[in-house]
């Protein structure tokens, strides 16, 4: 994977080509002074440089449908903002661990499973109709082909700004298309203490505005979906800027 750009190269990792597993961890760092944490990013950058092929990191611009002017539109840091200047080029990325209850969901027919998503379970494709799982949503006005509160209704409502606009009861605000870099990585651990399987996925997304995650996930708080999982663990984050050259390294403009 190519390392040098002005973005994290692996954050829009092509989804033609997609990682099949991820590891996140996060920690504290405790430094001295500044000095010291310059070095620490020195440090992280040689290694994370060595890890790949070097090179000028560019995005797909045909991939996940999104097309690159959405990217640098909707995923990246950019000015007019009010964030500070050293973030520019970087993004917000939210980890949210969910486990789900596969005892409980198993025993729902898949008829209603694809109401409760709003896609073909098999295919993934929106219930609307469409060739694969990125074909466009179009919403139906009575809320009889994708209910209201299904999961992909209150993710993106689309209510205003959009073609294929329509109301939804459960969405007071006017909200316009929400454009977020998305991923979801399955995960199944060992039984818990009562024998019940712990299995979910890791989902992780990446957003110019944080608010843009947090007013969807209020939104799915009203979801159809929410008696059958449990968050259990995740954050908020800011992946920093990529690394431009030889001479550059992570964090350069927040600590110079």
């Amino acid at each position: 994977m190519p390392f040098h750009g002005e973005h994290q190269s692996g954050i829009t990792k092509p989804p033609l080509a997609p990682q099949q597993q991820g590891i996140f961890a996060a920690y504290d760092v405790t430094a001295k002074n500044r000095s010291e944490l310059t070095h620490l990013f020195h440090t992280l950058t040689e290694r994370a440089r060595f890890l790949t092929s070097g090179g000028p990191a560019q995005p797909d611009p045909h991939s996940s449908g999104s097309g690159l002017h959405r990217i640098n539109t909707f995923v990246w840091a950019h000015p007019p903002s009010p964030e500070p200047a050293w973030t520019t080029g970087g993004t917000y990325q939210v980890i949210r661990i969910v486990r789900f209850h596969l005892d409980e969901w198993n025993q729902v027919p898949v008829a209603q499973q694809q109401k409760i998503i709003g896609r073909h379970k098999v295919t993934g494709i929106p219930l609307n109709g469409g060739t694969n799982e990125n074909s466009p949503v179009v919403y139906d006005p009575q809320g009889e082909v994708m209910p209201f509160n299904c999961h992909i209704r209150l993710a993106n409502p689309q209510t205003v700004d959009s073609r294929f606009s329509a109301p939804n009861p459960y969405v007071r605000d006017k909200v316009p298309p929400v454009h977020i870099w998305r991923r979801s990585y399955q995960y199944m651990r060992a039984p818990d203490i009562n024998g019940r399987m712990d299995a979910g996925h890791a989902f992780c997304c990446f957003q110019r505005k944080l608010s843009t995650y947090i007013d969807m996930q209020q939104r799915l708080e009203n979801e159809m979906l929410v008696p059958f999982i449990t968050p259990t663990g995740g954050g908020y984050f800011f992946a920093l800027p990529g690394v431009t050259g030889d001479q550059d390294y992570y964090a350069r403009a927040l600590l110079t």
